[in-house]
């Protein structure tokens, strides 16, 4: 294992990744570049772009993806969807935890923001899973299209 996998870096390299952050995220610096960003955006005439991940088995994903095409059509963007898997590694702590905990945190949240969210008996079947993820690949590549699937998949999974 190197030193920049461990969770306890030496302390010149902690300086070190301190002022390259520290620099990356100067408030003038970031606003500088979004500055030029936007003055490129509007010369070409491209549309803000927002991009959105979908993680198929997710509560959380499921009560967002219910308010894609809604907020597609409120706002002058263009979505972007993308599929993701679900944590791991070492920036997940507990992620058999999450899986099983997000689908009743959901349950608890949808009705507070008009969402639904349907009664489950625990995590997704791993075949549907598999399934929900194909039909929703297919459905990228069209912002539209994924915002009107993803919701209907989410349910039926």
């Amino acid at each position: 294992m190197s030193r920049l996998e461990g969770s306890n870096p030496s302390p010149p390299l902690r300086w070190a990744m301190s002022r390259v952050l520290g620099r990356l995220a100067d408030a003038k610096r970031l606003a500088a570049r979004r500055a030029k960003f936007e003055a490129k955006r509007r010369r070409t005439g491209g549309l803000h772009s927002v991009e959105y991940f979908h993680q198929v088995d997710d509560g959380y994903s499921h009560l967002a993806a219910q308010l894609l095409a809604a907020f597609a059509d409120r706002y002058d963007v263009r979505l972007v969807c993308r599929l993701v898997p679900g944590p791991g590694g070492r920036n997940a702590p507990e992620p058999e935890m999450l899986s099983l905990l997000s689908p009743d945190d959901a349950a608890r949240i949808a009705p507070h923001y008009g969402l639904d969210f349907p009664e489950t008996t625990g995590r997704a079947d791993t075949e549907l899973v598999e399934l929900s993820t194909r039909i929703l690949a297919n459905a990228a590549a069209d912002s539209n299209a994924f915002a009107r699937t993803a919701p209907l998949v989410g349910e039926a999974l």
